[in-house]
This record gives C-alpha cells, structure tokens and sequence, in this order.
C-alpha cells in the first residue's frame, strides 16, 4: 500500500529578488516552493512529502540545477542526504515522495546539486 502524502512541494526555478533568503549570494537564480523564493518548508517527523520538480521553465533546462537534500545551506554537491534509497536528486519533470524517518536531522537544507546558495530550509517537527 502506497503512504498517505501529507502535502506536495511544487519546486520551481526563478530569478532571485530580495525576497529570497540568499539574494546577492550565489547564483544568480534560486529555487522556488509553491512559488516561494527559498522558501521553508516544514514537515512532520514520520511523514510522506511529494516533491515535484515543475518542468518546462526555462530557466531549469533539464537537470541544469538538480535539485538535492543537503546538511549544507550552500548546497553546490556538499553533505549530501539521500532523498529515498534509489534516488538523491530531482531534474526538472521529476517526482519523487520522500518519507522523513528519524534518519534525517531536524533541520537541513535543499539546495542546487551544482551551484551555490540556491535553496532554503526544512524543519522536521516531531
């Protein structure tokens, strides 16, 4: 039996603007939650999240910024964790639901496997 997902995460790529917590610093664009730059995601300890990767925008190209779970805030390929046991990036199109075990820290990052300062936080309440 599949698990219950508890709530999809669009992710998306857009140009930075003020608004996004790593403006300036980076990469020149940032990666986008339900439409917001870098925006937190929060999630429950024991629960199923969707994430998809939008698809179709220009500005993501494919796998030109695949999206990963990092203890890093930079992101750029460092400290990786793996999303599920066969997979640890999304590129653009992709899907993939990630269930947060208690292997996972209670805070972390998603970021851009390839450039820097990209991404944003999640928080995992117990």
């Amino acid at each position: 039996m599949s698990p219950v997902i508890a709530q999809e995460f669009i992710i998306d790529v857009a140009n930075k603007t003020p608004q996004d917590p790593f403006f300036g610093m980076g990469f020149q664009q940032g990666f986008t939650v339900n439409g917001i730059q870098g925006g937190l995601i929060n999630v429950k300890r024991g629960g199923t999240y969707r994430f998809t990767y939008k698809g179709g925008n220009p500005l993501s190209q494919g796998c030109f910024h695949p999206f990963y779970l990092t203890r890093s805030s930079v992101g750029a390929g460092i400290e990786p964790i793996p999303m599920s046991s066969t997979n640890s990036v999304l590129c653009d199109g992709q899907s993939i639901d990630v269930t947060f075990t208690s292997a996972f820290p209670p805070m972390f990052y998603y970021g851009c496997q390839v450039h820097p300062y990209m991404g944003g936080p999640i928080v995992i309440a117990d």
